[in-house]
């Protein structure tokens, strides 16, 4: 019975809804106990049977038990949505069958034991003790991740979506077989049918078998011992040895690739000093310990070693926080930051708020914090526009449906968005005593002497005050469209296709692209994004009519987000571009460029029209520059070719910007600061281009140690026309940047 409630109650939940990493889990979770129980019953029941067909029974009804709710799930699949249905084979494969299994072994050896209260009870421990030992993992080490004999594969966050089977489990799964084994060989060996009792004298006469136990147990004894090389489990220090370079600072401690330019790891170190310094600031406290920074080489070492591909990590109770390399500032930094140091105001043991001093955390406060003192804005607008953004595009939902468990069924950004909006409401109005006393309580309302509905009304009524550019609707429309994890089914399938979809993109592969798309929209088909990419590879491969059809989908109705047509639209228009139909490209990016769209987006389309506008070959050079041949994007080496070649066609500073910007991200700042100043003198065609090129080269000039003129660029991204918040926001940022490094060489001389 128990069984058949679980499958039906998973059928009901998306996310556990088809054979995945989170049923697996489930089910080897819920039914490993139940298991167990039933190899202690099976064993004291049956004392007058043959060991092995005592454990071939108890085994037998285990997978039973596996086999109704796996049936359900199977049928649910057949009724909705079916997802690759050899990873979730494989998924059960390796997670709640094996674990049964044991189970039910450990349940037979228990019943040797002692009686029915007794063995069940010491059945029953050890899937708990396999649950403890995790938690206490998650706790004791950097991991997020964990392997257990009796529940399977906890990859980690449920945010990051790309979940696949690591070789890590396949050698802890036959660490499992080897245990089996050895129990099984020992239960043959020992046990006495007629009492159903172990008698450990047996042993000697079956010295085969016993020569078996003890070899099996040598073996689990080493594989246990080699945990860390594995990937079974990690450490702090398995992970700073993995790294391999460690570089000391007053309150930061930054592990990085040994590989990495010592110079770039002292940045790091400084940039994470600033990032306390200013959280100290905010937050009205003091860190008196030393945080650790972890940057691992890529999301798959994270993966590995930590347990977290593509989402960023912090401990608090640890003072570590866990990164991947990435463009300087780092994006996140500062918001991983404010999790560790925001320990000081939290009670309990692991620095976080929530129910019992945090040992329920509540996510809202937890990630609404790090957003609301992180001194960075992201994505061009500011956390209080991206939420008016989002009320406006009518996607944002009540503050009330983000606390709790709640908050995780809701799109992440979104989430994180309003929760950090309004407690930058509460710190701006009430003070950091205010906020410090929510996270420390977790009670608003109390802390601010006003109901929560009182204080969410006079959050809105600020917004409203506040600036809003006209494409921001339609782009927290875009940003936020994505549903939460918990709703969507096949979530990690989707992740696997589309980055294998951007891979066959990135190597111009039209016809793989094209497949990917289509098997993307099969599993999801309001996925717009997607859909504008196969707009794209159609026209790209001359099937016009095709890519009109997917146009008129994204058009609605329903109709997808502005930027996503306009993104579809744009690629539909490099194609004609590249077919040397210029005439047509021309039209169509004056009409884009009125469109609501990013930064990026509206960037590369003046540049493509800067280019049509001009004679050829500026426009052949373009076309292959900025949209690649066979819509493969050149490599660096033909890039700076290319771009030489524009030097030639231009007089104005075009040239020399994309120059700079290819050797920014070669690393050679000297050489771009050095370009970005010939380009300034030449001009810039367009506010956009200047404003990148300002934050580009106060980077170029920071980085070489030319403070004043970082300083000038810094003021300079502010002191165009109409400067955004997030612009104002950015340029004070790095104006505080540059005081403290000035303020570091002072202390430094003396």
């Amino acid at each position: 019975m128990f069984a058949l409630l679980l499958g039906i109650t998973l059928c009901l939940l998306p996310l556990v809804s088809v054979l995945g990493p989170e049923s697996s889990l489930c089910l080897a979770l819920l039914l490993s106990p139940w298991a167990a129980v039933v190899g202690v019953r099976t064993g004291l029941t049956s004392q007058h049977k043959r060991s092995a067909r005592l454990l071939v029974e108890a085994v037998g009804v285990s997978w039973l038990l596996l086999l109704v709710p796996f049936v359900l799930l199977c049928l649910n699949a057949l009724r909705g949505q079916v997802c690759d249905p050899y990873e979730g084979l494989a998924f059960l494969a390796l997670g709640p069958w094996p674990s049964v299994t044991l189970a039910a072994i450990v349940g037979v050896f228990a019943s040797l034991f002692a009686g029915p209260r007794v063995a069940t009870a010491l059945a029953l421990l050890v899937p708990a003790a396999a649950i403890a030992r995790a938690m206490f993992a998650f706790v004791d080490t950097p991991g997020i991740f964990a392997f257990g004999h009796l529940f399977g594969y906890f990859p980690g966050t449920l945010y990051d979506r790309q979940v696949d089977v690591p070789d890590a489990w396949l050698s802890h799964r036959l660490l499992s077989g080897v245990l089996a084994a050895g129990l099984w060989a020992f239960v043959c060996a020992t046990r006495d049918s007629r009492t159903g009792r172990a008698r450990l004298v047996r042993l000697q006469a079956h010295p085969i078998v016993a020569s078996l136990v003890i070899a099996l147990a040598a073996t689990a004894l080493v594989m246990g011992r080699q945990s860390h090389a594995l990937g079974h489990t990690t450490s702090s220090r398995h992970v700073a040895s993995s790294l391999g370079m460690a570089v000391e600072g007053p309150h930061c401690r930054v592990v990085v690739p040994r590989e990495l330019d010592r110079a770039e790891a002292q940045r790091l170190t400084e940039e994470c000093e600033l990032r306390i310094a200013q959280l100290e600031h905010t937050l009205g406290v003091r860190e008196t310990g030393r945080i650790t920074a972890y940057f691992f080489r890529s999301p798959q070492e994270k993966r590995r070693l930590m347990g977290a591909a593509r989402v960023y990590i912090a401990k608090p109770w640890r003072r570590e926080a866990y990164l991947q390399l990435s463009g300087f500032p780092h994006p996140v930094l500062a918001h991983e930051l404010a999790h560790v140091v925001a320990r000081h105001i939290a009670t309990g043991p692991f620095g976080v708020p929530g129910k019992l001093h945090g040992l329920i955390p509540e996510p809202t406060l937890v990630e609404g914090l790090a957003v609301a003192v992180d001194p960075t804005s992201r994505d061009e607008f500011t956390p209080h526009q991206w939420a008016k953004a989002a009320k406006a595009a009518k996607v944002a939902p009540p503050l009330s449906a983000l606390l709790g468990p709640k908050f995780l069924a809701q799109n992440q950004a979104l989430a994180y968005t309003l929760a950090g909006s309004f407690l930058r409401y509460v710190l701006d109005t009430y003070g950091a005593e205010k906020v410090r006393r929510i996270y420390r309580t977790g009670d608003v309302p109390g802390s601010l002497g006003k109901g929560f509905a009182e204080l969410e009304k006079a959050w809105e009524q600020a917004l409203e005050k506040l600036p809003m550019p006209a494409r921001a609707s339609a782009l927290a429309k875009l940003r936020f469209e994505r549903p939460g994890v918990f709703s969507q089914v096949c979530p990690h399938q989707i992740e696997q296709l589309e980055s294998e979809l951007g891979a066959a993109l990135a190597a111009g592969d039209l016809t793989r692209a094209r497949k990917r798309c289509s098997e993307v929209l099969a599993i999801d088909p309001g996925n717009s994004g997607t859909r504008a990419t196969y707009a794209g590879t159609l026209a790209q491969a001359g099937d016009r009519k095709a890519a009109d059809i997917q146009l008129k989908q994204l058009e609605g109705p329903p109709s997808a987000p502005t930027p996503t047509i306009a993104r579809a639209r744009t690629l539909v228009a490099d194609a004609s571009y590249l077919k040397g139909d210029h005439a047509a490209a021309l039209a169509a990016y004056r009409a884009l460029v009125q469109l609501p769209q990013g930064e990026p987006e509206l960037r590369q389309l003046e540049v493509k029209l800067l280019a049509l506008e001009a004679a050829e070959p500026t426009r052949t050079i373009v076309a292959e520059l900025l949209i690649g041949q066979g819509g493969k994007p050149p490599d660096q080496r033909v890039a700076m070719y290319l771009i030489h070649r524009l030097h030639e066609q231009r007089t104005d500073g075009l040239a020399q910007y994309l120059e700079a910007r290819q050797l920014l991200f070669a690393g050679r700042h000297d050489l771009a600061r050095r370009l970005f100043d010939v380009a300034f003198a030449r001009g810039l065609a367009t506010r956009r281009l200047r404003v990148e090129a300002h934050r580009s080269a106060a980077i170029a000039s920071f980085v070489v140690g030319a403070l004043d003129d970082a300083q000038g660029h810094a003021k300079a991204i502010a002191g165009e026309s109409d400067p955004s918040l997030a612009e104002q926001q950015e340029s004070a940022d790095f104006t505080e940047r540059i005081q403290f490094r000035r303020a570091q060489l002072r202390k430094a001389a003396h």
